[in-house]
């Protein structure tokens, strides 16, 4: 959002479920963010140019009521861009596995690597599928393989993570998706 603000001189505005997240966005940043569900704020409509869905989606309760609201929220020629993990990436196929027959202390290691605490987990197919259902057109839908570095690991587990980020390049089974939709008229 800073970049957007700072560099682009957009108008900006965060919407954050945790109170500690939105007074670090306010006081560190000086951002506008406004605590709450983006469903229960009753914003009004077509009011927004972009919306971004970094590390939300999988997280909703309900995330077509999501994408619903977040149509009804942007303008005409609006774009939302999203950012997900992808469901079909290897490294949470082999982390599901192993965090399920796991003891509590290597519990804490795989939390780094696979999330245990997402709603849902979306491929490529489904997610695509959901975004068109809501009344956007997706413009761009690509995987993306995550740096070693975004997992801010020790050596050893990056060394661990190197063969299975590299299978998942030569599988095109990548960590992350990305998507630009939007609204028509």
């Amino acid at each position: 959002m800073t970049v957007a603000r700072d560099k682009f001189g957009m108008d900006v505005m965060g919407f954050e479920i945790l109170e500690e997240a939105a007074n670090i966005a306010r006081q560190q940043y000086g951002l506008d963010v406004v605590v709450g569900q983006l469903d229960e704020l009753e914003l009004p409509g077509a009011g927004f140019d972009l919306i971004t869905l970094v590390d939300v989606i999988e997280h909703a309760a309900d995330p077509e009521a999501l994408l619903n609201e977040v149509t009804r929220l942007l303008r005409t020629g609006g774009r939302v861009y999203i950012e997900t993990s992808n469901g079909d990436a290897l490294m949470y196929s082999i982390g599901l596995g192993l965090y399920q027959v796991a003891s509590s202390w290597s519990k804490r290691l795989l939390e780094r690597l696979f999330a245990p605490y997402h709603e849902f987990y979306f491929n490529q197919p489904t997610l695509a599928r959901l975004v068109e259902r809501s009344g956007l057109r997706v413009r761009h839908h690509v995987g993306r393989e995550m740096s070693l570095d975004d997992f801010g690991a020790r050596l050893a587990l990056k060394a661990a993570l190197a063969p299975i980020i590299l299978l998942q390049r030569l599988t095109s089974r990548p960590t992350l998706q990305e998507m630009i939709a939007v609204k028509e008229g």
